[in-house]
C-alpha cells in the first residue's frame, strides 16, 4: 500500500474508478453535470460547517480530555459525512445508481 495516497497501486483516482467515473460525467447532459456541481459544493459547505462548529467548540475548552474528547466527536462526524457524501456522489455519478435513486 502506498502510505502517502492510501491505496494499494500509488494510483488512487484509477484504483476506485473516479477518473473513468468523471470523465464519463463529462459526457452527460449540462443538467446532470450542474447537478453534480451543485452536490459538490453542498457537499463542501457542510464539511465547512462541521469544522466551524468543531473551532468553536474547540475554543471553549480547558483541559487534555475535554480536547481529546472534542476531537474524537470531530473525527466522528468527518468520517460519517465522507462516507454518507461519497455514497449519495457514488449513486449520483454511477448510471446503476441514477435508475436506483
Amino acid at each position: 500500500m502506498n502510505i502517502a495516497s492510501g491505496s494499494k497501486t500509488g494510483k488512487p483516482f484509477t484504483e476506485f474508478g473516479w477518473m473513468n467515473q468523471l470523465s464519463e460525467l463529462a459526457t452527460q447532459p449540462l443538467h446532470l453535470q450542474t447537478a453534480f456541481w451543485h452536490e459538490t459544493m453542498t457537499t463542501a459547505a457542510d464539511v465547512a460547517q462541521l469544522q466551524a462548529d468543531w473551532l468553536q467548540k474547540l475554543s471553549a475548552v480547558t483541559t487534555p480530555q475535554q480536547v481529546a474528547a472534542l476531537n474524537a466527536e470531530y473525527a466522528q462526524n468527518l468520517f460519517r459525512k465522507g462516507i454518507e457524501e461519497s455514497s449519495r456522489l457514488t449513486a449520483a455519478l454511477n448510471p446503476a445508481g441514477r435508475k436506483a435513486a
